[in-house]
């Protein structure tokens, strides 16, 4: 639960939410626990996990079900929206989707499972700055979770891919996991003519080094 618990963490001060690919709503269920939210959709494309979530939502009347596959059904009067446990690419297609609905958004939890860089450049290109950044590290997997905000601030490549916030706090977890990653790839440099692969040695030697 430390994951989801992290992922909460982002709600406030907002109060009505939409999860997207809600699975279990173990999410939703922190969340009215904690008394961060008064609604929440739950929304899912799979009807065996949408089943699952009103039951473990039954002593919440405050919940709305939704069998979708993105924001379809998120209307003006959800604050946040929260898609977490998916690839990148996948939570691009999702809101490319239904781009339309992210006018009435006041915040999007993100947490990809991976391609955060595609996902932050994405979000940034279509009106989003970076409002937080968190990492967590839990059964001994990495999880970068981004929480985005309506408004422009300039990113290098390095805020994109690394996360702008995640290197300013730089805590023992970003070290960990770019550290961890440097010893795998660390002849990437020397045998590598891919430009990209390069800026990203030089850009975790930075991040180790200072």
């Amino acid at each position: 639960m430390k994951r989801l618990n992290a992922i909460s963490d982002f709600i406030y001060p907002y109060r009505r939410i939409a999860d997207i690919g809600c699975d279990h709503g173990y999410l939703i269920k922190i969340a009215f626990e904690n008394n961060l939210i008064d609604y929440a959709y739950a929304i899912d494309n799979k009807i065996g996990p949408l089943n699952s979530s009103k039951n473990n939502l039954k002593d919440y009347q405050n919940v709305s079900y939704f069998l979708s596959d993105g924001l379809e059904k998120v209307d003006e009067s959800i604050d946040c929206v929260i898609i977490a446990g998916m690839g990148g690419m996948l939570i691009i297609s999702i809101l490319e989707k239904n781009k339309d609905k992210l006018k009435n958004i006041k915040r999007l939890i993100l947490q990809a499972n991976r391609d955060e860089y595609l996902l932050r450049k994405y979000l940034v290109e279509n009106g989003f700055y970076i409002q937080n950044e968190k990492i967590i590290k839990e059964d001994n997997k990495y999880y970068e979770i981004d929480c985005f905000e309506k408004g422009y601030e300039e990113y290098d490549f390095n805020d994109l891919y690394f996360g702008k916030i995640l290197m300013k706090n730089k805590d023992d977890v970003f070290i960990e996991k770019w550290n961890n990653k440097y010893q795998k790839y660390k002849n990437i440099k020397a045998y590598s003519t891919d430009t990209e692969k390069i800026k990203i040695m030089k850009g975790i030697e930075q991040i180790l080094c200072k």
